[in-house]
C-alpha cells in the first residue's frame, strides 16, 4: 500500500469524480489503438473499468501530441492517419463534456460551457435478443456477458443506464435490467454504485464489474464472466507519478466484495489488489492479487490476517480452524511496437505469492495487429490461454473461485486451454443516417478437462456485423455455431449449439 499512499501525496491536483465506462464499451478499443500509435498513454487500460474522465485525459493527450507534432507518421500511412482522425473525432464527440471540464477548447461546440452538474437518464438503452438452439447442452453460460445464461429458444434482455455527476466529487450510476427466457423472467439491478472523489482518492460502493489484465477474450483473475460484484473499491482517481519519475505513471486498485450465500461458506469475501505502471509510453506492467476469505463458519479476521492474505502467508494450511484463504496472483504486460503491433501476456499462479513458484501456473498470451497489410481498419487478434487442474479449486473453499456458480476469472475454467482468433474490418460510409459498419469473424477452440482420459473439445465459429448509425446509435448482428466432442468428458459424445444474436444501443 506504500505506492497508494505515495500516489495520494504526490498528486498535483484534485480529482474529478466520474462514472465508469462499461467493460466492453467501444471506447476501450479506440483508446488502445491511439496508444498503439503513440498518441495516448496506455496506463489504466489494463485495469477496467476506467472512468469517463480517464478516457477524456487520454484523448486530451492525443490532441496535444498531434498539435505539438510530437508524433509523426510516414506519408505512406495515409490509411492509418485517416482512421486515427475518424477515431479521434468519434471519441471527442462521445466525451465532449469531460473534455470541456478539462479545458480542451477544441472540443467545444458553439462555445458550450462546462457544467457542475451532468446527468443522463438513458445512456444508453441496451437491448439484446438471442435465439439459442441449445437442446443438446441444456442451459449454458454465455461467456463474458455478466453471468448471462442462455435457455433453449428466445432469450431477451434490456438494460437502461442512468447516471449523475456533481461538482467533481460525487458520481451516481444505476443500470436496471430485465430478462425474459423460457418459463422465466427477472427484473434486477445489474450495476449501480455511488462514488466519492477527493484529491486523488476514489471510493466506490455498490455493484460493478471488474476486468484486470490485458486479455481481450478472457482474464486469469478477474473478468465479467460472472455477475457484477457487490463491492467497496478504493483506487487512485487517475494515474500518478512517483517521486522517482523514471518509474512512469502508476494506478492502484483495491476492493473487497461479498460473494453469494449458496456456497460452502456463505457470504465469503473476495478481495483484490492491483498495481499498474507504465515505465515507458509503449509498455504497461501490472501485478494483481486476489483472495477468497472469511464467510459464515470461518474464523473472525483481524488486521494482521488481511496482511497475511495479500502476502500469501499461511495459504497452504488446510486446517479449517485457521485463517486459510483461496489466493491467486498474476503479473502481466502490454507492449506496443511498430505503430500497429501489440504483444501482451499474463502469467498467473494459485496458492503462492510469486506465480513462477507454483507448480501449476496459468498463462495468457496475445497478439494484436491493426491496419493489417496497411489496409485501413483491418484488424487481427490471436489469444491463447492455459491452466492446470488446480486452478479455480481449493481444499477448504470447495465451491471454488466462483460467484453465483460462475468462474470469476477466465471463462474456460480450470484444467483447460483456449485459442481465440478474430479478424475484422471497419468500413466508413458517412451518410446522413449511417456512419460506418464493422464486419468480423471469429474462431475459438477450447479444451476442458485436458488432463482427463477424454478431454472435451469445443469448436466455435462466428460472424458478426456492427452498424454505427448517426446520433450515437448502433446495432449488432451475430451468428454463432458451436460443436462439442467428448461432451462432458464422455467418449464419443457430441453436441451442437446454434446462436443468433441481435443487439441495439440507443443514446439520447
Amino acid at each position: 500500500m506504500t505506492v497508494f499512499v505515495l500516489g495520494i501525496s504526490v498528486c498535483p491536483a484534485f480529482a474529478e469524480s466520474s462514472v465508469n465506462i462499461p467493460v466492453h464499451h467501444w471506447a476501450y478499443d479506440a483508446l488502445d489503438t491511439l496508444a498503439i500509435n503513440g498518441l495516448a498513454d496506455s496506463c489504466g487500460l489494463t485495469t477496467k473499468p476506467i472512468t469517463r474522465m480517464d478516457a477524456a485525459r487520454m484523448i486530451e493527450t492525443a490532441i496535444y501530441r498531434i498539435q505539438d507534432k510530437k508524433v509523426e507518421f510516414s506519408p505512406f500511412n495515409e490509411n492509418r492517419i485517416s482512421r486515427l482522425e475518424d477515431m479521434l473525432d468519434k471519441l471527442i464527440k462521445e466525451f465532449r463534456p469531460e473534455l470541456l471540464e478539462l479545458g480542451v477548447t477544441s472540443a467545444a461546440e458553439n462555445d458550450a460551457p462546462a457544467k457542475n452538474l451532468r446527468f443522463k437518464l438513458a445512456d444508453p438503452i441496451y437491448t439484446q435478443s438471442i435465439y439459442a438452439n441449445v437442446k443438446k447442452t441444456g442451459d449454458m453460460l454465455y461467456e463474458n456477458q455478466r453471468g448471462l445464461h442462455l435457455k433453449d429458444g428466445l432469450n431477451y434482455k434490456m438494460r437502461i443506464a442512468g447516471w449523475v455527476e456533481y461538482d467533481n466529487f460525487l458520481a451516481i450510476a444505476l443500470e436496471p435490467a430485465i430478462k425474459f427466457a423460457k418459463d422465466t423472467k427477472d427484473f434486477y439491478i445489474e450495476t449501480g454504485y455511488v462514488k466519492l472523489s477527493y484529491w486523488n482518492i476514489e471510493i466506490e460502493a455498490g455493484r460493478d464489474t471488474l476486468w484486470w489484465g490485458p486479455g481481450y477474450h478472457g482474464s486469469m483473475l478477474l473478468s465479467d464472466n460472472t455477475y457484477p460484484l457487490d463491492l467497496v473499491k478504493i483506487k487512485s482517481a487517475h494515474p500518478f507519478m512517483l517521486p522517482w519519475e523514471k518509474l512512469g505513471k502508476w494506478n492502484v486498485d483495491f476492493f473487497v466484495a461479498q460473494l453469494d450465500k449458496k456456497r460452502d461458506y456463505p457470504r465469503a469475501n473476495l478481495g483484490g489488489l492491483r498495481l499498474e505502471c507504465a515505465p515507458y509510453d509503449r509498455l504497461t506492467l501490472g501485478f494483481s492479487r486476489t483472495a477468497i476469505f472469511g464467510g459464515e463458519g470461518r474464523p473472525h479476521l483481524g488486521v494482521k490476517n488481511y496482511w497475511d492474505i495479500f502476502w500469501a502467508r499461511g495459504e497452504l494450511s488446510q486446517d479449517v480452524s485457521k485463517n486459510a484463504s483461496n489466493q491467486l496472483s498474476s503479473v502481466d504486460f502490454k507492449l506496443n511496437i511498430f505503430d500497429n503491433l501489440q504483444f501482451y501476456g499474463e502469467w498467473a499462479g494459485e496458492d503462492k505469492f510469486a506465480p513462477w513458484e507454483n507448480e501449476s501456473p496459468g498463462f495468457l498470451a496475445g497478439l494484436f495487429v491493426s491496419d493489417l497489410f496497411n489496409m485501413r481498419s483491418l484488424d487481427y487478434r490471436m489469444e491463447y490461454a492455459r491452466n492446470d487442474a488446480a486452478w479455480y479449486t481449493h481444499g477448504i473453499y470447495t465451491t471454488g473461485y466462483k460467484y453465483k456458480g460462475n468462474i470469476i476469472g477466465h471463462h474456460m475454467g480450470g484444467d483447460a486451454q483456449d485459442l481465440f482468433m478474430r479478424i475484422s474490418r471497419n468500413f466508413s460510409e458517412n451518410q446522413d443516417y449511417f456512419e460506418s459498419f464493422t464486419l468480423g469473424g471469429e474462431f475459438d477452440y477450447e479444451q476442458h478437462g485436458r488432463t482427463l482420459a477424454y478431454p472435451e473439445d469445443k469448436y466455435e465459429v462466428a460472424i458478426d456485423g456492427i452498424f454505427y448509425l448517426s446520433g450515437s446509435k448502433s446495432a449488432r448482428l451475430m451468428l454463432k455455431r458451436q460443436e462439442y466432442r467428448n461432451f462432458e468428458n464422455v467418449s464419443g459424445t457430441k453436441a451442437y449449439n446454434n446462436i443468433f444474436e441481435a443487439e441495439a444501443n440507443i443514446k439520447f
